[in-house]
């Protein structure tokens, strides 16, 4: 079974990890990623510019693209094995809340996977500060991280399908009991919009905002804590009872 793994952070300490997870599966696993961070791009694809790979280093290769890119050079181009499985992250932060479904690089490779028929699986890491890019230490404890995703593989595979793919929000704090099922809150930020002034007098902007408050035994509540938590995505947002009731409304 070969694995592709990819992320939307680019090269990080997540990325290796789960690679080396993703090899012990299947030897002939390899990770293509953003050659730069690639957060909230959701689903984007590169159609306006030329695409360049560049093998960083033994099995990693890096693409000025985004994780969709990643995902389609796996899956469509000759110069790679074709995977049966896609592994994105590890994340640094968590992708709780609908919010961040819609947003998120490291679940848009999943979407991706999906909607080409590869199973696929996205992992995040619940962190509350730290530097992603830095040390291995800020990441926690490695072997917590690395048994929790190895359970969840092994315990989630009979139950992948090509429309249906799995967002996990790894609490490292967490023990086998502690993983659990949950629905995404709404939204996982609020949105604020600051206007600051250049040094030439001219106004520019800038996109942040605090947690928003968490909905009770949602995915951010039951991961804020201790729990890991798994929730099943299905791809497609079409509303079929919709559909249904509305089919003579012309």
């Amino acid at each position: 079974m070969v694995i592709l793994v990819t992320n939307d952070d680019g090269y990080s300490w997540g990325l290796k990890l789960l690679l080396k997870i993703a090899k012990s599966i299947d030897k002939n696993s390899y990770a293509i990623i953003p050659n730069y961070q690639k957060s909230a791009v959701s689903k984007a694809i590169t159609l306006h510019k030329p695409i360049r790979i560049n093998k960083r280093e033994n099995d990693i290769y890096e693409i000025n693209g985004t994780p969709a890119d990643c995902v389609n050079f796996a899956v469509f181009c000759s110069d790679f094995k074709k995977p049966d499985l896609v592994l994105s992250g590890i994340n640094w932060g968590d992708n709780t809340s609908i919010h961040s479904l819609y947003s998120s690089g490291t679940l848009a490779a999943c979407t991706e996977a999906s909607l080409f028929g590869v199973k696929s699986l996205g992992f995040s890491l619940y962190k509350e500060a730290g530097e992603w890019k830095n040390k291995q230490k800020v990441w926690g404890s490695h072997s917590a991280i690395s048994l929790q995703i190895k359970l969840i593989i092994k315990k989630l595979m009979p139950f992948l399908e090509k429309d249906l793919f799995f967002s996990i929000n790894i609490n490292e704090k967490a023990a086998g009991k502690d993983i659990v099922f949950a629905i995404p809150q709404r939204n996982r930020f609020s949105i604020r919009i600051y206007k600051k002034m250049d040094p030439d007098g001219k106004p520019y902007f800038w996109i942040k905002g605090p947690a928003s408050k968490k909905e009770k035994n949602s995915d951010f509540d039951l991961l804020v804590k201790g729990k890991t938590v798994i929730t099943p995505i299905r791809i497609s947002p079409v509303d079929m009872d919709a559909i249904s009731k509305l089919k003579n409304l012309f």
